[in-house]
């Protein structure tokens, strides 16, 4: 991917990770959590990662 396309990858990575953490349900409020919170916390986990990866390459691609 050229830069400008890393740069847009990534922060449509970050829009569906926020979009993703308004999904969470608290865990203290006595209510029943869905059973697909865990789901989306591991989806919120992988995206942060990828997330950090791009930015990374887009620092070396600076660095050069």
């Amino acid at each position: 991917m050229y830069g400008r396309q890393l740069l847009e990858h990534m922060m449509h990575l970050i829009r569906e990770r926020d979009h993703l953490k308004t999904l969470l349900q608290p865990h203290d409020n006595g209510r029943c959590i869905p059973p697909y919170t865990g789901h989306i916390s591991t989806a919120i986990s992988v995206l942060d990662k990828r997330i950090i990866e791009i930015k990374d390459q887009i620092g070396e691609r600076l660095e050069k």
